[in-house]
């Protein structure tokens, strides 16, 4: 609104009350969250079966070759050390063992503490904005004996975590237990740290194989393994 002075000089009002700017950023939070709820709902749900889909069909995929070669079959899980960040915590590869003929045909032996793979599938990763949960309690991630350090796979040599599967499907490594894989929905730091999303907006889900027969199942929930 203006004021109208004499000798047809306008003024215009003083600024905004306190009332009014406060009302105006109440408005401006109340959009900002029904934005985000937006965005939540319109994220695509069929990523997280995708995601599920993926590391399970990998899995069976070790398994069979495990049963069909009558030999060791690994699947490496890479963690917070891989030197590339888009591969941090959310690619994996199916690999064995190199035989003996294979070794002596090396030009130089592998390094200590290294062991020589040879490929039997290509590098995967998940889909975007998941990642192989590193925090969770007795879970592949946080196994230190699942370590391994492996040449020889596409691309430099790499430090993975590793489950196996033997000749008759069963899991030898890690011995003892029922290995379980937690996949949360996070973003990438720019460091290579992993941001876990707001309590609430993240899709987090479990995926376990069962020592004794390999085979794999999907879980929605995590629980601590009674030991």
């Amino acid at each position: 609104m203006r004021i109208k002075m004499k000798h047809g000089i306008h003024r215009w009002e003083r600024g905004f009350s306190l009332v009014e700017v406060l009302t105006v950023l109440a408005i401006i939070a109340i959009l900002a969250t029904a934005s985000i709820a937006l965005v939540n709902s319109m994220r695509p749900p069929g990523l997280r079966a995708a995601a599920a889909t993926q590391v399970m069909s990998a899995l069976e995929e070790a398994r069979l070759k495990a049963t069909e070669k009558g030999g060791r079959v690994y699947v490496g899980f890479t963690d917070e050390s891989h030197a590339q960040l888009e591969h941090k915590l959310n690619s994996f590869i199916l690999f064995r063992d190199a035989t003996k003929e294979e070794l002596a045909a090396l030009p130089l032996p592998p390094e200590d503490n290294t062991v020589r793979g040879v490929a039997l599938s290509n590098w995967q990763r998940l889909p975007g904005g998941f990642f192989f949960d590193p925090d969770v309690p007795d879970t592949v991630m946080q196994d230190a004996s699942l370590i391994m350090t492996v040449e020889g796979l596409p691309g430099d040599r790499v430090r993975v975590q590793a489950i196996a599967f033997e000749r008759l499907g069963q899991v030898v490594r890690p011995p003892g237990y029922s290995p379980r894989l937690v996949i949360t929905e996070a973003r990438m730091g720019p460091d290579g740290e992993l941001i876990s999303l707001p309590a609430g907006d993240a899709v987090k889900f479990v995926i376990e194989i069962a020592r004794l027969t390999g085979r794999v199942t999907l879980k929605d929930t995590y629980t601590t393994p009674v030991p």
